[in-house]
């Protein structure tokens, strides 16, 4: 596998770890971590993304939840 490739799926690694974390931080359980995931992931494939890509996407839903979760504080 290219380095380029190998480093794009430590990437998308790294963005799922990262939304499993913002979950488990805010006391969610697993099923919702889960869900949010298929979905991301469902919608990547439908689209033909890259792993470059879907990292990106799943990046920028941890944002929004990020933001979401601290407003609901």
């Amino acid at each position: 596998m290219p380095c380029t490739a190998k480093s794009e799926l430590q990437e998308l690694k790294k963005q799922i770890y990262r939304l499993h974390k913002e979950y488990l931080d805010n006391g969610d359980d697993h099923n919702g971590f889960v869900h949010d995931l298929s979905v991301l992931v469902s919608d990547g494939l439908e689209d033909g993304y890259s792993a470059r890509q879907m990292a990106k996407k799943i990046g920028d839903y941890v944002k929004e939840l990020k933001q979401v979760n601290s407003e609901s504080i």
